[in-house]
């Protein structure tokens, strides 16, 4: 009996163990198994880069299922026949090619929410309910080189959504969570000369899952490279490197520079590195030597732990010593985004006679960081503004998998925009992007993948989590710390504010002090210390915003306005010195980014005001086989937010907007030539008696209120666009006089009360769609808004009807022309129409579409041409603001429904 109870039991301890073993991606304790410690990315070599390396990026045998439960268990194993399964290019994400339900969800996860449980029964209606945790099991073969039999190998993932085991020649290798984080294994006991089997298992969610609920697409998959590397048995496991001004903490103009190295090295079987060194050798761009030094390997590792040597560089009380290598390099070259000047750091493991053991390279650009007394953000002495965007790693066609090609042609467009700051949000991005902006010139935000905005702040606040928080803090800035463009650590995203941030930022400031610190959520009266600057969402200009149902003279604000601070009354407070910084302003859904010039008089008007990151670059919409942009919804995913996803400046295959080109314009204030119009001679012409032709068009006008509403229209509170249907805005013809003296006609429009915020006050005139042919005395060339108008100076400007019309996703208002005293439309046989001013420059749009037929569709393919050019002559236009996320319109570009509007234009046909 008593054996059989033992039995039992022991039979018992291993189920348990099995279960927990299957669940290590539902345990928040279970952050990695066997995975090495974080550190810099670089891969060593013998002679040349690449020389001891292996990409095992390529196709894979590859079988995906809905749920864990239903995947192979034992695939791993080696002879394992995978023959039948599916081929799978590695780095992919599954969902864009054909393997489960792309997600959107800006903010609330996709799962049932139970932490650290991922698999828990949601809502029926959920795409999790039948997709419950999407596994996908990977299988290859890779053949040893033969000079790797001596020595360690390592295999490195840059990226994997979101938790994975891996497995070689059927022996399991370790685990590892986090999809934004390098992970890297020694898998020397497991590899065998020649073939080998790799197997790897990948979970869409896991516990870590609930620290990634950032506002994108929920993906799944190995997204990003795939590497095996191969060292000697001594070998430089990690360095950081340092650029401090010679003499003194602060910076003075053509200073000399100290730069210094700390490396770490590990050893394996009898090595003890005695007798070896690590020699640095600085060179220049036409590969001239600045500076060199070396120190030994056997008193950098101390493996027997001497009293002297832990004193000097790990003592008892004070901060350890970084700088194991130290040189001075004269008056360098300075990095900043303007002059990203890199020199070459060349490390080199040498042996007691000189021979090269193992070599490693680094870009070095010398900059110093520090806040000044007035608050401000100073680069090597020199005050900056961040004129910033936020950026997701995305792709219409590949997700999240980023190529070369993309990520260069963003920097490029980011560049001629006049962009200097990228905040990488909301995780690290893949390595290579730090080495084109290093080397092309950007300031970056580094982020750790840290948001929790399904549950606010709960996690923060929990203990139980502080090894979750502090593993991708760390994992962040081991990886990333020897980036000259990256100038502030950032801990993560919408994830409330408790000890474990603190933690994070306390480990940060510790662990890098040439940086600084930030983390929008880290918020009070004052902000806590642990950020280094002030930082805000969305914040309000100091102007009056348009605030309807509000009685006029009220101190009372819409909740939609005030729910955001006015960032300048931040950096005018005198209980802070601070930088105050915007980390989301401008949210750049659809057509929008209005009053941009008023945020940017204010950034320019106060020292402690740094600037500010706008939301965001591209839009994340993915590109179907037909060439359709869909979003949130469009692939019966659910929870969803819908077209939420379409923020950018940019569109998700980086066409150029309007937006675009106002970011260009403001952030380039001076620097940037605006497009140059045509000559123009402004025609008097004199009034006329109307041709049978003009009235046959005359009888065509009919006023016109509505636009098609806009995504800041459609705003957090919906209150625009939802009062405009409410009260029939569509089909509403306001109440107008008209007169006519021969060709010149002046309509007087009253505004009835009770009538909503009104988008536009004019006429329409509908026209055959062979009036195609456009000119116009106003501004452009593209569309323009009352506050958004910089980019589009006044002029002379041709253009076709056909291309009036902006193509935003989700269709809305576009097309617009301010400050216009002239508006010609012609056929291709002559036929004309020609608008004036008569005193007061009017606005104008020409589009294929009438404003309720661009209301009535949900996507941009649906569009039709309806057979007629829809001519509006408006006397006044609602402004964009910024509602979509963040304030609403200025007062001073909304309409004024207290008076009376008149339009007065002279017609002819000539």
């Amino acid at each position: 009996m008593k054996k059989s109870i033992i039995a039992l039991t022991c039979l018992l301890a291993t189920a348990l163990t099995i279960s927990a073993q299957d669940r290590d991606w539902e345990n928040n304790h279970v952050l990695q198994i066997n995975r090495e410690p974080a550190r810099a990315c670089f891969i060593p070599y013998a002679q040349q880069k690449g020389d001891r390396q292996m990409s095992l990026n390529g196709i894979w045998k590859f079988r995906w299922t809905k749920t864990p439960d239903e995947r192979i268990k034992d695939f791993w194993r080696t002879g394992y026949d995978c023959s039948s399964w599916d081929n799978l290019t590695v780095p992919a994400n599954w969902e864009v090619n054909g393997y489960g339900t792309p997600i959107y969800a800006s903010a609330g996860y996709t799962f049932k929410i139970d932490p650290p449980y991922v698999t828990k029964e949601p809502k029926k209606t959920y795409t999790a309910y039948e997709e419950r945790n999407p596994t996908g099991q990977y299988k290859r073969t890779f053949t040893l080189p033969d000079d790797w039999k001596k020595g360690q190998t390592f295999l490195r993932f840059e990226g994997v959504m979101s938790a994975f085991y891996v497995w070689l020649n059927g022996r399991q290798v370790g685990y590892s969570q986090g999809s934004m984080e390098s992970s890297e294994f020694n898998v020397t006991e497991y590899i065998l000369p020649g073939k080998n089997d790799i197997a790897i298992e990948v979970y869409k969610y896991s516990d870590g899952s609930y620290l990634e609920d950032q506002d994108f697409w929920r993906f799944g998959g190995i997204h990003r490279d795939v590497t095996l590397y191969h060292t000697p048995d001594i070998r430089l496991r990690d360095f950081a490197i340092r650029t401090i001004p010679a003499g003194c903490s602060d910076y003075s103009e053509h200073s000399d520079y100290i730069l210094q190295l700390n490396p770490q090295f590990s050893v394996y079987g009898h090595e003890t590195g005695k007798g070896c060194s690590l020699v640095a050798i600085l060179t220049d761009h036409e590969g001239q030597m600045i500076a060199r030094d070396s120190t030994s390997v056997e008193e950098v590792l101390d493996l027997d732990h001497k009293a002297a040597r832990m004193n000097l560089w790990y003592p008892q009380r004070g901060p350890r010593k970084f700088d194991r290598i130290a040189m001075t390099v004269k008056s360098p070259k300075e990095w900043t985004a303007e002059t990203p000047y890199l020199y070459t750091l060349t490390l080199q493991l040498r042996d007691s006679l000189g021979n090269i053991h193992e070599q490693a390279r680094q870009k070095v650009g010398f900059r110093h960081l520090r806040i000044n007394s007035d608050g401000e953000l100073l680069v090597n002495g020199k005050p900056i503004k961040i004129r910033g965007v936020n950026r997701h790693e995305h792709d219409p066609y590949t997700a999240r998998v980023m190529t070369e090609e993309r990520m260069l042609q963003d920097l490029r467009l980011m560049k001629e925009a006049h962009i200097n700051a990228v905040r990488l949000a909301h995780y690290p991005n893949c390595p290579r992007w730090y080495e084109l902006c290093d080397s092309i010139g950007m300031y970056l935000m580094d982020e750790a993948d840290c948001e929790t905005h399904g549950l606010r702040g709960t996690l923060t606040s929990t203990s139980d989590w502080n090894d979750a928080f502090m593993d991708r803090c760390i994992r962040m800035a081991e990886r990333d710390k020897n980036h000259p463009s990256i100038i502030f650590w950032s801990l993560g995203n919408e994830s409330g504010y408790g000890p474990n941030h603190a933690a994070m930022a306390g480990w940060l400031h510790e662990f890098d002090p040439t940086r600084f610190v930030h983390y929008e959520g880290a918020q009070g009266d004052p902000d806590p210390k642990t950020v280094d600057v002030i930082s805000r969402f969305y914040p309000r200009v100091k102007q009056e915003y348009l605030n309807p149902g509000i009685p006029d003279g009220s101190d009372e604000e819409r909740a939609e306005n005030a729910r955001w601070e006015r960032l300048l009354e931040i950096a005018e407070r005198t209980n802070d010195t601070r930088p105050v910084l915007t980390s989301e302003y401008a949210h750049c859904m659809g057509n929008a980014l209005g009053n941009l010039k008023e945020y940017w008089d204010e950034i320019r008007s106060n020292k402690r005001m740094l600037g500010g990151f706008i939301w965001d670059w591209a839009d994340q919409g993915l590109i179907d086989k037909d060439g359709h942009v869909l979003y949130g919804g469009d692939f019966g995913d659910q929870p969803n937010l819908k077209a939420f996803c379409l923020n950018g400046i940019v569109m998700s295959d980086r066409t150029l907007t309007p937006k675009y080109y106002e970011v260009q314009a403001i952030y380039g204030q001076g620097k940037h030539p605006l497009p140059q119009p045509l000559p123009y001679k402004p025609k008097k012409s004199k009034s006329k008696p109307l041709t049978p032709d003009l009235i046959q068009l005359v009888s065509n006008i009919r006023t016109q209120v509505f636009r098609a509403p806009t995504d800041n229209d459609k705003s957090f509170g919906n209150w625009l666009a939802k009062d405009w249907k409410n009260c029939g805005l569509d089909t509403l013809y306001l109440p107008v006089t008209t007169e006519q003296h021969d060709n010149e006609l002046t309509f007087t429009f009253d505004i009835p009360e009770g009538l909503p915020e009104l988008p536009r006050i004019g006429i329409v005139i509908e026209l055959p769609r062979d009036y195609d042919l456009l000119t116009w005395y106003g501004r452009g060339p593209w569309d323009n808004y009352p506050d958004r108008k910089q980019s589009c100076p006044i002029g002379l400007w041709k253009s076709k009807v056909s291309e009036q019309y902006v193509h935003y996703p989700r269709p809305q208002d576009s097309g617009n022309h301010e400050d216009c005293t002239m508006v010609e439309l012609k056929t291709k046989k002559g036929k004309t129409l020609r608008i004036e001013a008569v005193d007061q420059p009017f606005s104008f749009s020409a589009l294929p579409y009438s404003a309720q037929y661009i209301a009535s569709k949900t996507h941009d393919y649906e569009l039709e041409d309806q057979g007629h050019t829809y001519l509006s002559i408006d006397c006044a236009v609602l402004g964009l603001g910024n509602s979509s996320c963040g304030p609403g319109v200025l007062k001073k570009y909304a309409i004024d429904k207290t008076k009376s509007h008149t339009l007065r234009i002279r017609l002819s046909d000539k």
